[in-house]
């Protein structure tokens, strides 16, 4: 039965402009202000400041703003909403075969689509494969049946041996409708791999020894750590998102930093 692992998510970083940063608005007849923008309502086209970052809240129609001071207003709401009000439920499912993949549940309460992002994504990975430790000595020569017997009962030993390595990927979030859920999902990561086992070297005869010395499969499980998701608005950072805490330290381990 294939399983479903719901990861709760935490949130850790995000870059936006707050109530206490400044911004340069500007009216269509040319007046401007210095304000902190507390809030904005794209369905009715209203805005709230704060002249010079105090006092008490304005608010207005962004009609009467020039095209450049609405695009800083909907930058803002565009990092506000992202940055405090979108929800991210993260699943690791499998996929066919022995591969695994995350899907992304991203929820918008608001009132109003919010487009033009996309998500960046690191998975760490620990992937394990085997090489030889020991290798049963052949007897050869006569007089010494007693250790070819011995020698035959032997076992290849392997040494376990892990590397890490950090996979990486892009989504589009192209439009998350409002109040609506937008589902993505990462690339597939394999999470177990097959390796041709090293021959024995006995070449015994008869029935029972027809198989000595044949490769033998050996199965090597791989372990995918987390997700790291990773929001921009164009070149800006907004949220960094992780599956798990820890994941941001681990994955600057893995890539050795």
């Amino acid at each position: 039965m294939k399983q479903l692992t719901v990861i709760f998510c935490y949130i850790l970083t995000f870059v936006s402009l707050t109530g206490g940063e400044l911004v340069e608005l500007s009216s269509k007849d040319g007046r401007t202000m210095q304000a902190s923008i507390d809030g904005y309502r794209p369905d009715e086209k209203e805005v709230a400041v704060r002249v010079n970052g105090t006092g008490s809240v304005i608010r207005f129609s962004t009609d009467l703003l020039d095209a450049a001071s609405v695009k800083k207003v909907q930058d803002w709401y565009r990092s506000y909403a992202v940055a405090r009000l979108l929800r991210f439920d993260i699943e690791r499912v499998p996929g066919d075969g022995d591969t695994c993949y995350y899907t992304i549940e991203i929820s918008n309460p608001t009132n109003a689509p919010i487009a033009g992002l996309r998500a960046e994504y690191l998975i760490p990975v620990k992937e394990r494969h085997q090489v030889v430790k020991k290798q049963p000595q052949n007897s050869g020569g006569k007089g010494k049946n007693k250790n070819k017997n011995k020698n035959k009962n032997q076992k290849v030993q392997y040494d376990t041996v892990e590397t890490r390595s950090v996979k990486s990927g892009k989504i589009d979030l192209s439009n998350i409708p409002a109040r609506g859920e937008l589902v993505v999902e990462s690339e597939r990561i394999v999470i177990e791999t097959t390796q041709t086992a090293a021959s024995t070297g006995s070449q015994g005869r008869g029935k029972g020894n027809q198989n000595q010395g044949a490769n033998k499969p050996l199965r090597n499980r791989h372990s995918v750590e987390g997700i790291l998701l990773k929001i921009y608005s164009g070149n800006s950072l907004l949220q960094e998102v992780e599956s798990k805490h820890g994941l941001s330290q681990m994955i600057e381990r893995y890539r050795g930093g």
